[in-house]
């Protein structure tokens, strides 16, 4: 069953990173993967959770930074090294047999962004950004999809670029959601308990 799967993880990846390919895309994928290019759109939100939402924008910015923080500590220092799968872009580094499967996938692979680190199980930039497209659409429910697509367009950049295969990617998607869920539920559960002894300091209405 593994073995099926991975099978499918390896065309899939061929798929994204070889096959739906274009150079007006290898431009837009390498810009979105990019840390820096969220830079300025974070300023921004931040700016308005802080300064122009009132209370709830300043809970919805706390609830990120412990969300999205704890996401990327955990996948990076916990998860990914206990996984131990080797990111696509540097598995003939450290894989001296590999399957038909994978050398098909790797054969031809198209790496555009450097090689990054060694681990690839989940993405980093998917935990990330699904965690924080959560809270987004509790918080401002009429935009959803937009974060959502933004996320998914992150996620997908990763395979694109050759630095993930698509069960990282998916699987980042996947935890990302369940810690942003677990910190809303979290501060849920404190508001309540201090509104019924009349403490709204957590209320946002």
């Amino acid at each position: 069953m593994i073995s099926f799967l991975q099978n499918i993880d390896y065309q899939l990846f061929i798929i994204v990173n070889q096959k739906l390919i274009h150079p007006i895309l290898d431009v837009f994928f390498v810009l979105i993967t990019g840390k820096t290019f969220w830079l300025v759109p974070l300023l921004v939100f931040s700016a308005f959770a802080l300064f122009f939402d009132k209370k709830r924008g300043r809970i919805i910015f706390v609830l990120m930074i412990l969300s999205v923080s704890f996401s990327d500590y955990s996948v990076y220092n916990w998860i990914k090294p206990n996984v131990k799968r080797v990111r696509p872009s540097r598995a003939m580094e450290y894989y001296e047999n590999v399957s038909s499967e994978m050398n098909k996938a790797l054969e031809h692979i198209r790496i555009l962004t450097g090689k990054g680190g060694k681990w690839s199980m989940p993405s980093n930039h998917a935990s990330n950004f699904f965690a924080g497209a959560t809270l987004l659409a509790i918080f401002y429910f009429k935009y959803r999809y937009i974060y959502f697509v933004t996320a998914f367009l992150v996620g997908y950049s990763r395979i694109y670029v050759g630095k993930h295969y698509p069960f990282d990617v998916f699987m980042g998607m996947v935890y990302g959601v369940f810690i942003a869920l677990l910190f809303y539920y979290f501060w849920v559960m404190i508001r309540v308990r201090l509104e019924k002894k009349e403490n709204y300091l957590l209320s946002i209405k």
